[in-house]
């Protein structure tokens, strides 16, 4: 179940705006397909993500938690993003300056969506190289 990233911003909206409360089943349903999408898009990222630990001087053998609550990574994909960071991992992984900008979009997008209790289910040990094969 692909979705867009306007898709997953909606339904991450309505769920954060029930406080992750809904007592309807069908909601919930649809929101742990959501966060299932969002892990599974983070794992497709696992390259881009590599390359920007790489490029911030940031421990590449964090956990999947200790890294995307990063404030230095946050911050450096969190807003305004640096154009020569873009063009750097664009070159490493040989892909379009633009491809890796949306990329970098989505994945700031995906990191704010994942509320607190997510993260604790998937857990604070959890090492990035399990996240491609999800």
């Amino acid at each position: 179940m692909k979705r867009s990233l306007p898709a997953r911003l909606k339904l991450g909206s309505v769920f954060l705006r029930s406080n992750g409360n809904s007592k309807n089943k069908e909601s919930r349903a649809v929101a742990g397909q959501v966060f299932q999408e969002i892990v599974r898009e983070l794992g497709k990222s696992s390259e881009i993500i590599h390359q920007l630990q790489q490029n911030l001087g940031l421990p590449e053998n964090a956990s999947f938690y200790q890294t995307i609550t990063n404030s230095k990574l946050r911050a450096a994909i969190d807003g305004v993003i640096d154009q020569i960071m873009v063009e750097s991992i664009a070159e490493k992984l040989n892909l379009p300056p633009e491809e890796v900008e949306s990329r970098l979009i989505a994945l700031s997008v995906d990191i704010a969506l994942l509320p607190e209790k997510v993260l604790t289910a998937i857990g604070r040990k959890l090492r990035w190289q399990i996240f491609p094969i999800l």
